[in-house]
């Protein structure tokens, strides 16, 4: 007959077995879908690419206009959209479990790209103000009121492609791109950040320059990782080839990035980060594969980076837009 354990072995026994939950806990990031007939649908899932919920709310809406972060203090999802039929920007607010808070119209100001600061409580984004003008700004109200404190604009014929933000700093992080089909229009793109942890918020744009070797690949999608504070981006470098790159703000106007992986045969799809509790993968993003036009959601790990593919699904959707849930 084994001995009882003691005091200090059943102390060391509890925390093995803590340790082993912390291990399983998994990371859950919110995801838009948009399927062949441009229907949204919002889910959410783990980071093994399985749906933990769905949302019974659907709209049809011209890609890529829609945008979505989440509110990690009230456990909220923001959804900024600009649905077929709909006369302005539509916000969608969803709880944790994906049920629907509430849903408003702005026709009198156009706004995209928020991000959350849980530590001012307040949003951070980009409005309207005109057809190619832009603005950075601190959003004071959001739904059908909205009202915004400008910041900074953006250059002109500039918008933001992509945005992620820094909750530790307060750093607002976007990638701009030019508008395209104008006339001296360009594939060159640029870095903004926008440093909103002291009273007088600013803002700088940094030009985006490519260190590896060949031609410069477009970025699509960013995220920060909060392990190490780094900037990741997704890039398309040909028709089948899909390369993670690091982005570093190197002073004064200039941002750099190298390509660190490649995944092949896929096109390019939305990124984010790991959490502080993942430890298999740096970055989750969902591709498309190049031939089949099939969703797959994997993993680029630290070693290597080679993408791991975790999920194969049946469908051809999109998926356009993420946040990750840090709850």
């Amino acid at each position: 007959m084994p001995a009882p354990l003691t005091a200090r072995h059943k102390a060391l026994l509890l925390f093995v077995l803590a340790l082993a939950s912390l291990s399983l806990v998994s990371s859950k990031f919110f995801a838009i879908l948009q399927d062949s007939s441009g229907t949204a649908s919002f889910n959410i899932f783990d980071d093994a690419g399985n749906v933990l919920q769905r949302s019974s709310i659907h709209f049809i809406f011209p890609f890529p206009l829609i945008e979505t972060t989440a509110d990690p203090v009230h456990k909220q999802i923001y959804v900024i959209g600009y649905p077929k039929g709909v006369d302005g920007a539509a916000l969608y607010v969803f709880d944790g479990e994906l049920n629907l808070v509430s849903s408003d119209v702005s026709k009198a100001v156009q706004y995209f790209d928020l991000q959350y600061s849980a530590a001012q409580n307040t949003f951070y984004g980009i409005a309207v103000n005109g057809t190619y003008g832009r603005i950075l700004s601190n959003f004071l109200t959001l739904g059908s009121n909205v009202s915004y404190r400008p910041i900074q604009a953006l250059p002109f014929m500039w918008y933001v492609n992509a945005s992620c933000y820094n909750s530790e700093r307060d750093i607002y992080y976007a990638l701009l791109n030019n508008f395209p089909h104008q006339p001296n229009s360009t594939t060159a793109q640029k870095l903004a950040l926008g440093n909103f942890s002291s009273v007088h918020p600013s803002a700088l744009f940094a030009d985006l320059v490519f260190l590896s070797l060949g031609a410069p690949p477009v970025i699509h999608f960013i995220s920060l990782s909060p392990l190490d504070e780094q900037l990741y981006g997704l890039a398309q470098c040909d028709n089948q080839t899909v390369a993670i790159v690091r982005i570093d703000y190197m002073g004064g106007s200039v941002a750099v990035y190298e390509a660190v992986g490649f995944a092949s045969p896929y096109t390019t799809g939305a990124m984010h980060a790991c959490a502080s509790n993942c430890s298999s993968y740096v970055v989750y993003a969902s591709l498309r594969h190049a031939v089949s036009g099939q969703r797959v959601f994997g993993g680029f790990g630290s070693h290597l980076w080679n993408f791991v593919p975790l999920q194969q699904y049946a469908d051809t959707d999109v998926v356009a837009g993420t946040a990750r849930l840090d709850w």
